[in-house]
Parts: C-alpha cells; sequence; structure tokens
C-alpha cells in the first residue's frame, strides 16, 4: 500500500541565514503525500525536532511505521541529526553526492 513507501526530505530557504526560517518538505512518492513544515532555522537540531514533532502527531492517529520505514536525505548539514530518529524505529539513508 501507499502508506509504507520511504519519506525523502529537502529544505527551502528564501535567504542565506542560518538563523531565518526555512520549509521542510516531505514527499512519499508511491502515495503522492506531500508535506510542508516551516521551520524555525537551518541548524540541524531544529529540523530534526520538527521532523520528530510531525511524525509523533501523525503517530497518535496512525501507527509510526504505516507512515515511514525510512527517510532519504542529502548530505546537508542541515539534516545531520535526524540520523538520531532511530531510536523511533525508521531508518535514515544519506544519498551519496554523485548518485544522480
Amino acid at each position: 500500500n501507499g502508506l509504507s513507501s520511504s519519506l525523502g526530505i529537502d529544505s527551502v530557504r528564501g535567504i542565506k541565514d542560518k538563523e531565518g526560517n526555512i520549509l521542510l518538505t516531505f514527499e512519499k512518492r508511491k502515495s503522492r503525500l506531500y508535506v510542508v513544515l516551516r521551520c524555525t532555522s537551518a541548524k540541524a537540531d531544529d529540523g530534526k525536532e520538527n521532523l520528530k514533532e510531525w511524525l509523533l502527531s501523525v503517530q497518535s492517529k496512525l501507527p509510526l511505521l504505516k507512515v515511514c520505514h525510512t527517510i532519504s536525505a542529502d548530505n546537508g548539514r542541515k539534516f545531520a541529526s535526524i540520523s538520531k530518529l532511530a531510536a523511533l524505529g525508521i531508518q535514515v539513508y544519506y544519498s551519496h553526492s554523485n548518485s544522480a
């Protein structure tokens, strides 16, 4: 079913400021689910906390592993902390810079 696929994550930043708001975008291609969250900064820990809060809010309605088994992210510093989400039972994969 479309609920058990990987979650892709990326970010959108309007200005080059580490303290400015960014948008975190999540997509599940199989189910065509797209989510956009506003994050208070581009810092890795802030992004991880926003993602964790969203995943836990979804978990209150659905079992978390039905929403997402894996997360795929680029190697940017903004996603360095999401590997800590393994405590929730989610595997995190980082793309290789030359694989496209």
